[in-house]
């Protein structure tokens, strides 16, 4: 899969302390920031910079925007479902089909914004584990800092255990422990880590 090039930025009418935020983005992940410009548009700053995307730092949280338009992170259909699993007790497609049951642990290849693998989180409980690798650097991070903001039912799950591994080596994976809920443990992370080394803690 072809590197995602991309910047971090803030919204235009923001406050200083978005821009900071930005800054502190950037640092993070190790990629540049790129001052928001006053009168020119988002795409403008693609080109110029010749990026696929740029992440913003919104009051509401990280966006990402590209040629195609601009994401948020959102449970989507993901809520509903949950709902239906947890507080109705019903089947779902995904977890019947894959036979997801308590004490097992799943490996999502492509979580994106992670709504299989909270299902299956909800599957293995507390004695189970998930593990979601995302390829896109900027969509991991979308995810795991949108996922911590999200409304009821999401915001009560256990806070994202999450960790990559830099081109520069300097971040371990982090595996701490989450306060308990309904829920087992959720670790994200980059598609850089390997799998089944993951899967082995």
């Amino acid at each position: 899969m072809k590197e995602i090039k991309f910047a971090v930025t803030s919204n235009k009418n923001d406050n200083r302390k978005m821009i900071i935020q930005a800054k502190s983005w950037a640092e993070e992940l190790q990629v540049p920031y790129a001052p928001r410009y006053e009168n020119g548009s988002l795409d403008a700053m693609l080109e110029d910079f010749q990026l696929d995307a740029l992440l913003i730092a919104s009051k509401k949280g990280p966006q990402i925007y590209t040629k195609e338009g601009m994401l948020f992170y959102h449970p989507g259909l993901g809520k509903v479902r949950w709902q239906r699993v947890m507080q109705r007790h019903e089947n779902d497609n995904f977890l019947t089909a894959l036979n997801v049951r308590p004490g097992q642990r799943v490996l999502d290849c492509t979580v994106g914004l992670a709504a299989d693998a909270l299902l299956a989180s909800c599957a293995v409980g507390e004695a189970g584990k998930v593990v979601g690798l995302e390829a896109s650097l900027p969509l991991w991070f979308l995810t795991s800092r949108g996922f911590r903001l999200t409304g009821e039912p999401f915001r009560n799950l256990p806070g994202i255990c999450s960790g990559w591994k830099s081109s520069m080596g300097k971040h371990p994976l982090i595996c701490g422990p989450c306060r308990k809920t309904v829920l087992t443990r959720y670790i994200l992370i980059p598609c850089s880590a390997s799998p089944y080394d993951v899967l082995r803690k």
